[in-house]
């Protein structure tokens, strides 16, 4: 589902991104992959969902979300941080003076910089 920023010019724009992991049993599935997973202290076979949402009333709504596959060595295919990048670099007019929060995986230099002075914005990590 995808939703429009202008839906939330009425409140503070609070940002979220997550790449939650879906486990998944068969690697026929499309874009599994195997990925650590932190809480099983194990690889196992995985969807990666990038989503980036607002913050709206208490509930977190989409505004995108992809499944992110990683590239092969014949394709050519951005990272999650540069997904997220691109999409803030799309939408920085409507994003401007809002506050990103981010997991671990997106709190480190290269998304702080992009976000506080690239785009104005402020950063949870």
């Amino acid at each position: 589902m995808t939703r429009t920023l202008e839906q939330f010019k009425s409140e503070p724009t609070l940002l979220v991104v997550d790449d939650t992991q879906l486990p998944r049993k068969s690697e026929k599935i499309p874009f599994v992959t195997k990925a650590y997973d932190h809480c099983e202290n194990k690889f196992q076979n995985v969807q990666v969902v990038l989503t980036i949402g607002s913050v709206s009333g208490g509930n977190i709504l989409a505004i995108r979300d992809a499944v992110f596959k990683r590239s092969t060595s014949s394709e050519q295919q951005l990272t999650k941080n540069d997904q997220l990048i691109q999409w803030l670099k799309d939408n920085a007019r409507k994003i401007k003076g809002s506050t990103l929060l981010g997991d671990s995986w997106f709190t480190h230099s290269y998304i702080v910089k992009a976000a506080v002075k690239w785009y104005g914005m402020k950063f949870i990590g």
